[in-house]
């Protein structure tokens, strides 16, 4: 059987896949928390036929749940975005709470990146709203009192 297939792919590297640069704001997250949060992402695909009976979509959609964790303090979880791509990344849905996207966009509903520089620059915004500044301070404080009273972060 001859081979169909081109000899080479052209993937260059260039365009990074949004579940990359969440595990990547994650990493620096735990860095800049001494591992006291953490993020996990957790990724599904949603099946055309579901996506289509759900949103009128004619494509299956990846997903992936991006959470704040603090295993110090009984595994909390907050799952601060969500975010849903096709196969070709963007565009993209991104859905955080509701406070967040009232505090971004006056209105709460879901944002739309139409590229990987629109991706980050919502993402930017998302990280650093008071909204996000407040859970983690909060759980920043929490976190202390169990590890170490007189520990600064």
């Amino acid at each position: 059987m001859v081979d169909l297939w081109p000899d080479k792919f052209n993937h260059t590297g260039v365009l990074k896949p949004p579940s990359g640069i969440l595990r990547e704001q994650g990493r620096r997250l735990a860095a800049k928390t001494q591992n006291i949060i953490t993020a996990g992402i957790e990724a599904a695909f949603l099946p055309r036929r579901v996506v289509k009976e759900k949103y009128g979509a004619d494509e299956g959609l990846f997903m992936y749940d991006f959470y704040l964790e603090a295993s110090v303090l009984d595994y909390y979880r907050y799952n601060l975005l969500t975010i849903f791509h096709g196969i070709s990344f963007y565009p993209l849905i991104i859905n955080t709470d509701d406070v967040i996207k009232e505090e971004l966009t006056g209105n709460i509903a879901n944002l739309t990146a139409g590229n990987q520089e629109e991706f980050l620059g919502l993402l930017e915004r998302i990280l650093n709203s008071n909204r996000t500044l407040t859970i983690i301070e909060s759980v920043l404080a929490q976190a202390k009192e169990i590890v170490s009273p007189n520990s600064t972060y």
